[in-house]
């Protein structure tokens, strides 16, 4: 069933939603509030999901209270967006997270701030796998820790 791989869920710790948990064996991105993937799970998004969610609309309860991920294998050769702004404008701060490779199941990678700085950062790096964090801040006032609108495999819908 396809919903099985459109795995979005508000708060996990809570009641699961209708759409369920991702299919066995299938790795996931878990949005935090807190820093360095701390506090609530307000989010989890699997690795084979393919919509875009504007969290504005689709899950009001995450929108502008994400601030960390923590992307949990396998995930294989993914780009994800995040942005601030809920149609993917990129004249607001906008994040990329890339896995080149294939994140081995059950390894825990934590992307502790959106906002790490320009330069991209590397978190993960072993066996042919690297996750990578590019942030793109909206100067003069950047911000997109606890800012989050938008998550997707495109920029825009």
């Amino acid at each position: 069933m396809a919903s099985q791989h459109l795995f979005a869920q508000d708060n996990p710790s809570r009641q699961p939603s209708e759409i369920g948990r991702p299919v066995t064996g299938e790795g996931y991105f878990a949005f935090y509030e807190g820093h360095n993937a701390q506090g609530t799970c307000d989010l989890l998004y699997g690795a084979f999901a393919n919509v875009n969610l504007n969290l504005t609309s689709t899950h009001p309860g995450s929108n502008d209270r994400i601030s960390s991920v923590a992307l949990v294998g396998p995930i294989s050769d993914q780009k994800l967006w995040i942005a601030d702004n809920s149609s993917g404008n990129v004249n607001d701060d906008y994040a990329t997270i890339t896995v080149t490779g294939t994140l081995p199941a059950g390894t825990r990678v934590v992307i502790p701030s959106f906002q790490i700085g320009a330069a991209p950062g590397v978190f993960y790096n072993q066996n042919g796998c690297t996750v990578t964090l590019v942030y793109y801040p909206d100067f003069p006032s950047p911000n997109l820790d606890g800012k989050v609108s938008r998550i997707g495999r495109t920029q825009y819908n």
